[in-house]
Parts: structure tokens; sequence; C-alpha cells
């Protein structure tokens, strides 16, 4: 039996069991709660820092994407470089030159020359040009376009007859497009430049080759091509029996407001 004594001297005092401590050998396993190390509970602050870490990361993936890695050349925000473009500016139709305007159904039209003040021509014959006032005789009407005009030194006279683009069918009966020059500027012949209509009508043989070639009308202006014969050179040609003249080609243009 087990004495007061023994319980004395193995209880604690206050008639309680003293407890018994285990035996524990050096290889069983810890009893008892894993060790701190382990301990996968996270408390404030651990859980604050690992949000901490977690927004700088987020940061860090936005800034990265927002440069951009690939090495392209585009501009980081705020960069104040302006964009330059590689669009080329239309080509300007440089001044004194002519365009040529088209109609709808591709045909190319009349070259349209540059201004040309009112009741003044320009006739150019060759490599040869000639400015004419036409302010005593300049005449507008029913789409057609004539007068007579001298040069400033009254030594070269233009009659010029250009009627109505539809001319050949209309029933007005106009004439075919003629143009004239007299130059009296030579000191041992004169020259005598003819092109179409009825300054050649007399000279069968001059009709298909001495003619107003194309020409457009715009109000009070007319413009065109023509092929000219200095008829004094081939009167002179056909009277010696000398080669005749070769025809030259030429424009020419009138105001007449």
């Amino acid at each position: 039996m087990v004495g007061k004594s023994d319980l004395q001297s193995s209880g604690t005092g206050d008639g309680r069991p003293k407890p018994m401590r285990p035996c524990v050998q050096s290889g069983d396993p810890p009893v008892g709660p894993s060790p701190k190390a382990n301990d996968r509970t996270v408390t404030g602050p651990a859980r604050a820092r690992r949000a901490g870490g977690l927004t700088l990361l987020f940061l860090a993936i936005l800034v990265l994407a927002a440069c951009g890695g690939s090495g392209d050349d585009t501009s980081s925000p705020g960069s104040t470089a302006a964009a330059v473009s590689n669009t080329e500016a239309p080509d300007e139709t440089a001044p004194g030159t002519q365009e040529v305007a088209e109609d709808p159904g591709g045909d190319a039209k009349e070259s349209v020359p540059g201004s040309l003040g009112e009741n003044r021509a320009i006739v150019v014959i060759g490599d040869e040009q000639f400015e004419f006032d036409m302010s005593a005789t300049c005449i507008s009407m029913g789409g057609a376009v004539g007068g007579v005009g001298w040069t400033a030194d009254e030594l070269v006279k233009l009659n010029l007859d250009i009627p109505p683009e539809d001319w050949e069918t209309s029933p007005d009966g106009w004439s075919a497009p003629s143009i004239r020059v007299d130059d009296e500027r030579g000191e041992n012949a004169d020259r005598d430049w003819r092109a179409g209509g009825e300054v050649v009508a007399n000279y069968e043989d001059l009709r298909d080759i001495a003619r107003v070639d194309t020409f457009s009308t715009e109000g009070g202006r007319a413009f065109g091509t023509a092929t000219f014969i200095d008829l004094m050179a081939y009167r002179l040609a056909v009277a010696s029996g000398d080669p005749l003249p070769d025809p030259v080609t030429g424009t020419f243009d009138i105001n007449c407001g």
C-alpha cells in the first residue's frame, strides 16, 4: 500500500498527485505543437509586409508593360517628340506652266494658257512670239472670238477669226477658223503667215497644210494650235520653181474680255 508519506513525496502538497514527466527518448518524435519555425499562422505585421510586397510587384509589372521590353521605337509616356509624317507634299504647278484639263470621258482638251490681259493676243510661230494690242477691234459674240490688232511698233498686224466650237454643225453658217500675221519688219522681204479658213481659200494646195489644227473658246477667250505657211515665200517659190517652204507650227491666244 502507498502510505501518506508517499503521496506527500509524490504530490504537489495540496493533495493533488504530482504530474509525471513523460519519458522521452532521443529517438522519439517531439510531442506537442510543431516548432515555431513551421508555424504557418500569419500575424498582422507579416500580412501587411506580404501585401506591400505584392503591391510593389504589381507596380513593377505595370512599368515594364508601359515601357515595352521588345525594343520598339514607341515613344515613352510623356514624351514631347512629334511624330514625323512620311507623306510627301503634293506637287504644285510652277508659275507660267500650262495645265491640260480632261473631260469625264478621259479625252484631253486643249492646253489652257496662263493669264492674258483683256484686249490682248499672243501668236507664236516657230520660235518667234508676237504680242498684239486688240483694243481697236476685239469681238466676242455667240461663242465666236475675233479681231484685228497690231504690235507695239505697228509693224506686225494680226487678223484672227475663231468660230464657235460647233461651227461645222451650226445652222448659222460660220466660216472655218483662220489666222493671218503680216510681218513688215523685213528689210528685203516681208512675211505673210497664214493658217486656215478664208486666208488660204484661194490656194488649193495649202488648204490641208496651213490650217488651225485645234482650238477652244471660253467666253471672250480663244486659244489653240495652228500650222502656218509664209505665203510670200510660197508664191516666190512657185514663181521661181524653187522648193516650197516648210510649214511652221505655232499657237495662238486671244482675250476679248
